[in-house]
């Protein structure tokens, strides 16, 4: 008996360690996979004379998804259980054997809808990159569009419960409204890479929850959440503001 509770003490004590372990071979591994969606994106730009890979998304049957010639394809994250729709996807060929590995986070555990399989896909795109210029966002159609690669992001873990098309929406300051939601599921850690291929990890001050209320987009909830999201616009486009034209005299 005496052995036996020696030994769970031991366990106690080492279960903090193991789990914080875990959380850095997992951060490491999604951290591998977004550089590698970099890397295919920034080839598909090569072999496309800098154009960039499309991102669009349009609504189907009041759910969101991808067109067929964008990134991912018509995939939407947590519906589609098989994977016939990502594997059209324009950038899956560039990713090569064990590519299915690389479009899901290993700390991420969420089900399709469901509930018969794990999830394909946990990250998307800025959709500054070639996306929907019907949006309240700037819009880069080639890499010379991007005027300074090493400050936008591309390729992001997105939170499982804002997760559907490719494409990830972030408003430009001063708004205060989360489009679509980063994850945080390395110890309240963002993942994502930026368009000159390096790898960024931040620590979020408050905690990543999704709650929708018939629209799609979440207010940020509390100072440090609206914090997390300037942040985040830090590595934007930025919308463009039309200047006012002032009004002619009287």
């Amino acid at each position: 008996m005496v052995v036996i509770g020696i030994l769970g003490l031991l366990a106690a004590l080492l279960a903090p360690a193991l789990s914080s372990a875990q959380r850095r071979v997992g951060a490491e591994v999604c951290a591998s996979n977004l550089r590698q969606w970099q890397q295919a994106w920034l080839m598909y730009a090569d072999e496309a004379a800098g154009r960039l890979v499309p991102n669009q998304a349009r609504s189907v049957a009041m759910d969101w998804r991808g067109t067929p010639e964008s990134w991912a394809g018509t995939h939407h994250a947590r519906l589609d259980a098989g994977p016939d729709a990502l594997n059209q996807g324009v950038l899956w060929r560039y990713l090569g054997l064990g590519r299915s590995a690389v479009a899901r986070c290993p700390a991420d555990r969420s089900r399709v809808e469901s509930g018969q399989a794990a999830r394909l896909r946990s990250y998307s795109l800025n959709g500054n990159c070639h996306g929907r210029t019907n949006e309240q966002q700037g819009v880069a159609f080639t890499l010379q569009d991007l005027p300074s690669p090493a400050s936008v992001f591309t390729f992001i873990d997105e939170h499982p419960d804002s997760i559907d098309d490719g494409h990830f929406l972030v408003w430009s300051p001063p708004e205060t409204r989360w489009v679509n939601l980063p994850a945080d599921r390395h110890g309240r850690m963002g993942i994502w890479a930026a368009a000159d291929g390096h790898v960024v990890r931040q620590r979020w001050k408050a905690p990543k929850h999704w709650i929708r209320h018939g629209t799609y987009w979440m207010e940020s909830r509390s100072p440090e959440d609206r914090a997390d999201l300037s942040t985040l616009q830090e590595w934007i486009l930025e919308f463009p503001v039309p200047v006012p034209v002032p009004d002619p005299p009287p």
